[in-house]
């Protein structure tokens, strides 16, 4: 799932090999601008998951992953940006 943002375009996906499920979400900034402090992070039923707040540079690319323990890759979730002092963005929802 990708939104294309004017900074630049959020990305998120979920991945499941032989055991848990892996749960990612970057961002790819563009060239122009000024940089930004945010985070990264995914909802999932209701409940946001954040990752560590980083400052990103223009024409950079930040991720954050994480391994969840979920019987099947199916479950709906979205990925999620707070960027500071501009709000916070995300995907459209991600399923199988």
């Amino acid at each position: 799932m990708c939104t294309t943002l004017s900074g630049g375009r959020l990305f998120h996906d979920k991945t499941q090999g032989s055991g848990a499920v892996t749960v990612r979400t970057w961002y790819e900034k563009n060239s122009g601008g000024s940089s930004i402090s945010a985070k990264l992070g995914f909802n999932y039923a209701g409940t946001t998951t954040w990752g560590s707040t980083f400052t990103q540079s223009p024409g950079t690319t930040k991720s954050a992953s994480w391994s969840r323990n979920w019987s099947s890759d199916c479950y709906s979730t979205v990925g999620m940006m707070s960027v500071t002092g501009q709000g916070t963005f995300q995907t459209p929802s991600g399923t199988c």
